[in-house]
């Protein structure tokens, strides 16, 4: 923006130079008001450009935590869909594993139980 407000000043002052050599020095000046509304206006123009270029950068450092946020959120979500694939694993495992090792039926604590009541009762009838 400063560079564009150069430009044309340093354009106008360049076409007034050459106006200058070919018509009266009268004729091309400016009042002081018409002077005070440049600069105020140069001025204005000037705040206005540093306020955008702070805006800019917020803006800049903005998307590049937005972009940082999304990577953290990507690799968060990868590792939890591998954690969960784990755990499904390990839960699988585990059902195999039961059914390899689950009782078989001569060790049921209820038949043993049974046999260890029914051999008293024999006992108990057998030496009456």
């Amino acid at each position: 923006m400063k560079f564009i407000i150069v430009l044309i000043l340093s354009l106008f002052i360049s076409i007034n130079a050459i106006s200058q050599t070919t018509t009266k020095l009268d004729t091309i000046c400016f009042t002081s008001d018409e002077i005070s509304n440049l600069y105020d206006n140069i001025t204005k123009l000037e705040i206005k450009d540093s306020l955008n270029n702070l805006i800019i950068s917020q803006y800049k450092f903005q998307v590049l935590n937005y972009k940082n946020l999304t990577f953290k959120d990507s690799v968060y979500s990868s590792l939890n869909n591998q954690e969960s694939k784990i755990l499904q694993n390990q839960v699988d495992f585990y059902k195999n594993l039961y059914e390899k090792n689950k009782p078989k039926w001569y060790e049921s604590k209820f038949m043993w139980f049974s046999f260890g009541v029914a051999s008293s009762i024999l006992i108990f009838q057998s030496t009456k």
